[in-house]
């Protein structure tokens, strides 16, 4: 009997041991693994890490004041069932959702199949939370300060204060992906003026796929500003009102991409007047009010490539490719002059890699409000970007360009930013056109445990505004600047992480108008161009 006890515990440890010789571990990175293939979901291990800097000795002070993400907030954007078959797509999407959320700098994703079980194991790498934002310059100054991730919960609270020219604001946001805990995300933003005060509330729905049927989105944005100053002879008188709703369904699901129909309601009341020295591009005063069915549509590109060149060592990290796009239109009467009315709000744009060692992002974005015979606080921006893998670095070429037509007398600047320029000629208020080109060469200089890396930059900037106003000068007819600089990016592995800019340039040509000086200006420019969305979604997380 003892015997035949020793034999069956020789024979069934070796078959253990080759049991777990069965299991294999993969990570998910620019594809999914095909062992995953074919399995069941059985357990998710979640392991949120602290942030991560530069310099080692300094990571214990940084880890004493920033919070590390909650494990439940990592695992509710992961909102994966366990024991059931794993699919593709849900797995994808949930570390694409992390990635996307802006809250960590690295997420890795690792699988442990046994037969058909599948254990999978999220991994991620805080993003410093607290954003610091201060410039100073004439006749402007700006100081803020946000922290993106409050306390781990994915929650937003921001406070900014602000002067330019005139113009003194205090504004606070928040942002809930939670809303009460349900499945709504949620955006409240208001903003103090010495005259006045705005708000800006937003409701969205959640999308955890691609494939989800229904979409929701509902904003509201009201401004009551007023200001009458008999000794400058200027005039500030702001009313209005902008709500919409939109309902969207999938109607079409391709390989290469997913279609939404989309339909509401859109409401908007506007009676501006504004007065002040110096001549304006639009009318000083604008009326409008009407109410009307809203349709529309979106695509989202379910393409992707991989890059694995942004940072020495680093995993290959996927690229959103293909075509993109969000549309609505809303049709109705003018109350106030009885005519029709069109109000058009798009974006369109396409990523796209022919080649592992460069990409290239094309976007354009179009609104306005049409009726019989004008166009008012008409808009039409583009904006092109590449990225070529050089020598220890790489080339970039950015080139936007901006165009208004009759915009609104509260309408104070242009929405593509161009900061170099900008501190050049501070008192520079808005042009009908900007357009702007950029060469850069970026070196390595620091790598860190292949999720980020330290670089040195050399670039050229050409910028142009035409008809510029300010409300200290006379109309200038072309602003133009030729800026030569160096700078330093802290670049972080995955595509969709901005990568943080410090320049210090000098215009070597500029129009008599811009002042000789140096700048230097602090940054965040995306890999791909920003704003990817629509302008009446812009302020939505």
């Amino acid at each position: 009997m003892l015997r035949r006890l020793i034999l069956a515990l020789l024979v069934a440890v070796p078959a253990t041991v080759t049991a777990q010789d069965h299991c294999a571990v993969d990570t998910l990175n620019a594809g999914y693994p095909d062992r995953w293939n074919g399995t069941v979901l059985r357990q998710i291990v979640v392991r949120p890490q602290n942030v991560t800097v530069p310099i080692r000795l300094l990571e214990p002070a940084a880890h004493m004041a920033h919070v590390t993400t909650r494990p439940g907030i990592v695992l509710r954007e992961i909102d994966l069932p366990t024991g059931k078959p794993a699919d593709s797509l849900e797995v994808q999407e949930s570390a694409r959702r992390l990635r996307a959320s802006g809250l960590y700098t690295q997420v890795i994703v690792t699988g442990r199949v046994c037969a058909d079980s599948l254990e999978l194991s999220y991994l991620t790498y805080d993003a410093w939370s607290l954003r610091p934002d201060a410039r100073f310059g004439r006749n402007q100054s700006r100081v803020a300060i946000s922290d993106v991730n409050l306390i781990g919960t994915g929650r937003t609270l921001g406070v900014q204060l602000e002067a330019i020219d005139d113009r003194q604001a205090a504004s606070a946001v928040y942002v809930d992906p939670r809303l009460f805990g349900s499945w709504l995300s949620g955006t409240a933003m208001l903003r103090s003026y010495g005259d006045g005060r705005s708000w800006f509330f937003g409701v969205r729905e959640r999308v955890v796929s691609p494939l989800d049927r229904w979409r929701f989105l509902a904003t509201s944005t009201q401004v009551r500003r007023k200001n009458d100053d008999l000794q400058h002879s200027t005039l500030t008188d702001l009313s209005r009102r902008n709500l919409a709703a939109m309902l969207g369904r999938v109607v079409d699901v391709t390989p290469t991409g997913v279609w939404v129909v989309q339909a509401g309601m859109e409401s908007q009341f506007a009676d501006l007047a504004v007065v002040r020295l110096g001549r304006g591009l639009g009318r000083p005063d604008v009326q409008r009010e009407y109410a009307a069915p809203a349709l529309g549509f979106t695509r989202q590109s379910l393409t992707y490539g991989a890059v694995d060149w942004l940072v020495p060592g680093q995993r290959p990290a996927e690229l959103p490719t293909g075509v993109g796009g969000d549309v609505a239109v809303s049709r109705g009467q003018e109350l106030r002059t009885g005519k029709s009315i069109t109000h058009l709000d798009g974006w369109i744009g396409v990523t796209a890699q022919w080649s592992p060692d460069w990409f290239v992002s094309a976007d354009a974005w179009i609104g306005g409000y049409w009726n019989s015979d004008s166009v008012s606080d008409g808009s039409l921006r583009m904006a092109v970007s590449l990225h070529r893998r050089a020598t220890r670095g790489w080339w970039s070429v950015r080139i936007s360009d901006e165009r208004i037509d009759n915009p609104d007398p509260d309408v104070f600047a242009l929405t593509n930013l161009d900061p170099l320029l900008r501190s050049l000629s501070p008192t520079a208020r808005i042009s009908d056109q900007a357009t702007s080109a950029t060469i850069e060469r970026d070196v390595l200089m620091q790598a860190e445990r292949g999720a980020s890396g330290l670089y040195g930059a050399a670039f050229i900037t050409a910028s142009s505004r035409h008809n510029t106003t300010s409300d200290v000068a006379d109309p200038v007819p072309e602003m133009r600047s030729l800026i030569v600089g160096i700078g330093v990016r802290r670049v972080f592995s995955q595509p969709t992480q901005t990568p943080l800019r410090f320049d210090f340039g000098r215009g070597m040509y500029r129009s008599s108008r811009i002042p000789d000086r140096w700048v230097f200006v602090v940054t965040a420019t995306p890999w791909s161009n920003a704003g990817r969305g629509r302008s009446g979604t812009r302020d939505l997380r």
